[in-house]
């Protein structure tokens, strides 16, 4: 696995979770068990009210990243780490 760079100002963080950008890829960190999962490249993770895609590193992509680990904790531990919290 590639050294994981936060990202930046747009680092996010809820608590237990971390998000992390290295150069192909998003990682989450479960900042209690210490697990790493892969979420992607973050192409297609986002869409505008009309359906299009929100490009990767936008302002628009790093809020809707930032939104989604602030009220999707349980949901994002549940997916990528098997975890019910």
């Amino acid at each position: 696995m590639p050294a994981l760079i936060p990202i930046g100002e747009f680092s996010v963080k809820n608590g237990r979770i971390e998000v992390y950008e290295t150069s192909s890829a998003f990682y989450i960190r479960d900042t209690i068990t210490k697990q790493t999962a892969c979420m992607g490249d973050g192409v297609n993770m986002f869409s505008d009210a009309d359906g299009h895609p929100i490009p990767v590193a936008s302002k628009a992509f790093y809020s809707e990243l930032r939104r989604m680990v602030r009220t999707e904790k349980a949901t994002l531990l549940e997916a990528y780490f098997g975890i019910y919290d």
